[in-house]
């Protein structure tokens, strides 16, 4: 037997002993008499948790023989845990992580050199260090402070006088400024909305790509907060001389194409950066949507002097111009005007139907439906077999992001089966979610037991699904889950998403059919133990489509196919089979994710005694 082999016996004895004893206490705390039962619950409390600072101490020294990308994610989050329980121990973890982070974020820029010496954006993105300061400003904010101007300081050294131009929309944010709304996004992706503010909010009074997507984000997690910050930012630019046309683009991508934002070169021609999200009009109460339109007619209505300016907010109220004519007529009337009296600076023949499609992109416009339909008639008179299906893909992704089913009938102008089975299951996933937002249960099970999507893609619909039961069909969960369950195993042994659909399907059976979850959860532990490559964390499902006519890219929101989802429910519920689980795990990464997993239960509880 090798040495790791003995280790790991030893530990799985040293386990089972503890579960048993402990469990064994537990039983005779039980019976107790009812005086006593407070002193027992506050006993046996403590009993976990000091457990679990045991196992989380004993992880963090282990994590030094880890990767640096692993060794830093685990130290950070050990660390976070520990602080209230031995703040010293846990500030030192933390500068460890740090130097992990720094080593993780060396190697990834070295790769990304090899493979792109020019780009340097993603020559250099520090995740792992920003990973490192938000935990630790949450903790302590002068340690936290002092970690982001190190890190900024390594950033600069590395740029040197290469700064990004595409970073930002305009020259006002330093590379400071950047990484501040980073760590700040960081801190939002934890689920820590208030914390991001705070760290942010020097920076949420400029109208920057970087600012408005922060506001976007920070709006799916906190639409009062929010749209609290985008009033005073409206409030700032309305009042500045300087707020131009490119301005109010950047600010009309908050209510009306999030994570899309749109803005005029000094040559007059469009420039579009997109980052990933949902790019729909979010649903901004009236008076958000009023008070943008009234503060950007204000501005579209000065009459700037440089005729490059001048051009610039042309087109921006060009853009805008459907959004007044929907919302505020009146406005619209005085953009009109205001367009023909600057209509002269735009060379004759330049505004092409072709352009004034582009400088409209991703506003949702009353035309739509005729939109849809004039790229089907254009797609009707084309005999170039690859252009028309360019212009049927593209109807079919239109009708189906606005959730119209007439996308699947679309389809059918596709040459090529392969092609078209490829477009279709791509599709179907859109109007998937679609129909999920609208709660249309029929439509999604609809989906869910389609076999032209992939079998993970209708694993992800049907955890989704079960979702939407109410109380009176809480009873067809069952069959639902056995049908779903025949779709997992359809994956390959080795497979992360077979791994993946099987922990989505256990949460979702512990949290409704909790009496028929352990055989699946013992199922979905060994498909980890199997999967090559497992990702305990990944909470994305990514679909991809490659054509000859142009590629996609959506990612869903996967976060029931996380382990550490699973390994958080099965704490709340039974915290000595979950230590037990987790040990059982042959992934050192499963493993410690599943360690922080039953931490973050057992030390974020309410109930936790007092260190």
């Amino acid at each position: 037997m090798t040495t790791l082999g003995y280790r790991s016996t030893t530990l799985l004895t040293i386990v089972l002993v503890s579960v048993t004893y402990c469990q064994a206490q537990l039983d005779q705390s039980a019976r107790k008499q009812p005086g006593e039962k407070a002193r027992a619950t506050e006993a046996s409390s403590k009993l976990r948790v000091d457990e679990i600072i045991s196992r989380l101490s004993a992880l963090a020294s282990e994590a030094q023989t880890f990767e640096p990308p692993l060794r830093s994610h685990i130290q950070t989050q050990a660390a976070s845990l520990l602080w209230d329980f031995d703040r010293l121990f846990a500030r030192d973890l933390f500068l460890k992580a740090w130097e992990a982070a720094e080593s993780a974020d060396r190697e990834f820029e070295e790769k990304q050199q090899r493979s792109d010496p020019n780009s340097v954006i993603m020559r250099y993105p520090p995740e792992a260090r920003r990973e490192v300061i938000s935990a630790a400003w949450k903790k302590d904010p002068v340690l936290g402070e002092a970690l982001l101007a190190k890190m900024i300081k390594q950033v600069e050294q590395v740029e040197g006088d290469n700064e990004s131009s595409s970073a930002s929309s305009n020259a006002q944010s330093s590379r400071s400024d950047l990484e501040r709304l980073n760590v700040a996004r960081q801190l939002l992706r934890d689920g820590d909305e208030t914390q991001a503010v705070k760290f942010a909010q020097d920076i949420l009074n400029r109208a920057l790509i970087p600012t408005i997507r922060f506001l976007s984000e920070l709006r799916e997690k906190n639409a009062t907060a929010a749209d609290d910050l985008y009033v005073s930012l409206l409030a700032r630019v309305v009042t500045d001389p300087t707020s131009d046309a490119n301005t109010i683009s950047l600010l009309s991508s908050y209510v009306f194409s999030p994570f899309l934002y749109f803005t005029i070169g000094s040559n007059g021609l469009p420039s579009l950066v997109q980052n990933t999200g949902d790019t729909r009009s979010a649903d901004v109460p009236p008076r958000i949507r009023s008070l943008f339109l009234d503060s950007a007619a204000q501005v579209l209505l000065r009459t700037p002097s440089d005729p490059a300016a001048q051009r610039i907010s042309y087109m921006v109220a060009t853009r805008l111009l459907p959004l007044f004519e929907k919302f505020n007529p009146n406005l619209a009337t005085q953009i009109k005007s205001r367009l023909s009296e600057i209509s002269g600076i735009i060379p004759p023949g330049s505004l092409t139907p072709e352009l004034v499609n582009k400088l409209r992109k991703g506003i949702n416009n009353p035309d739509y439906n005729e939109n849809v339909q004039e790229i089907l008639g254009r797609a009707k008179q084309l005999t170039n077999a690859s252009m028309r299906n360019r212009l049927y893909i593209q109807a079919a992704m239109l009708a189906a992001e606005q959730g119209d089913s007439s996308a699947k009938e679309i389809l059918q102008g596709v040459d090529g089966d392969d092609l078209r089975d490829r477009v279709r299951a791509y599709v179907y996933m859109v109007l998937a979610r679609n129909a999920l937002r609208k709660k249309d249960l029929e439509a999604v099970l609809e989906f869910a037991r389609c076999e032209a999507l992939s079998p993970v893609e209708r694993v992800w619909i049907y955890t989704q699904a079960v979702d939407l039961f109410n109380t009176k069909l809480l009873g067809k969960v069952t069959t639902l889950m056995m049908e779903l369950v025949a779709v997992a195993r359809r994956i390959d042994s080795t497979d992360p998403d077979r791994a993946r659909a099987l922990t989505a399907i256990t949460l979702q059976l512990m949290r409704y059919k909790p009496q028929l979850a352990k055989p699946y959860l013992i199922e979905s532990l060994i498909a980890v133990d199997k999967a090559n490559n497992f990702d305990s964390e990944n909470g994305l499902l990514e679909i991809r489509l490659e054509t000859p006519v142009g590629d996609w890219v959506t990612c869903y929101d996967a976060s029931n196919f996380r382990l550490k989802k699973l390994f958080r429910e099965l704490a709340k519920e039974d915290f000595f089979q979950a230590i037990n689980m987790s040990e059982n795990l042959k992934s050192k990464e499963a493993r410690s994710a599943a360690t922080i997993a039953i931490g973050e239960i057992i030390l974020t509880s309410k109930n936790v005694p007092s260190p």
